[in-house]
């Protein structure tokens, strides 16, 4: 990889022209889990944000936690803020997320340290599934493709989205399929910030799932 470089060379294209053209289609094993069969072994077409369509770009089964505000979708997750902590009162949760990392497009997010966690890190979230075949922002070599909201219900995007009774949301319904979904029966799993690896059930309380999603908004987790 080449990080001297723009991630798209104009106009908005990973083109043969990058130098990190063919680093983006490769698919990387530990980026993987071997419950879903729908990651065509790590590679995708029909990615978000850049094109060619045709070609076929690496993708992952893990995302970063944005947090839990978002401004987007359904009514039932948006508006979604927090009223303390870091970026306490925001709803821009892709760009402006309260969680341990976001899109951050518009460059207004510090780094997070360890010390940034004030819920604990065995309480928050740092990494969680997701399901590349059910969304289009997910590659791995795209930032605005690594993150997910916990505003959206844990494996929502795999159920319809009312008023449907049969359809989830479609690939680029990015408001309502930019979630944390597994293959895995009843839920999935999180790292938490200390490292350690939790089987999340997709009943959980959704205001606990948010509260777990957030650094430094105060919550207190209870049982998950």
């Amino acid at each position: 990889m080449n990080f001297n470089i723009p991630i798209g060379a104009p106009p908005l294209t990973l083109s043969t022209t990058n130098p990190n053209y063919v680093a983006a289609q490769l698919a990387i094993p530990a980026f993987l889990c071997a419950s879903d069969p729908g990651n065509n072994n790590g590679r995708l077409g029909g990615r978000s944000d850049w094109q060619p369509a045709n070609v076929l770009w690496g993708v992952t089964n893990y995302k970063a936690c944005a947090g839990s505000n978002w401004n987007a979708g359904l009514a039932a997750w948006n508006p979604v803020s927090s009223p303390t902590g870091k970026n306490a009162g925001l709803t821009d949760g892709l760009n402006r997320g309260n969680g341990i990392l976001c899109s951050n497009q518009v460059n207004q997010n510090a780094p997070t340290r360890v010390r940034d966690v004030t819920d604990g890190t065995s309480n928050t979230f740092a990494i969680g599934e997701a399901l590349p075949a059910t969304t289009q922002w997910n590659w791995w070599y795209n930032p605005n493709a690594v993150t997910a909201t916990c505003a959206i219900p844990l494996n929502q995007l795999l159920k319809p989205l009312p008023p449907s009774t049969t359809n989830p949301p479609a690939l680029n319904n990015w408001p309502n399929n930019y979630a944390f979904a597994s293959r895995h029966v009843g839920g999935g799993h999180f790292a938490m910030a200390d490292g350690s690896a939790r089987y999340v059930s997709e009943n959980i309380d959704i205001g606990l799932y948010r509260g777990l999603a957030t650094i430094s908004s105060g919550e207190i987790a209870g049982e998950f």
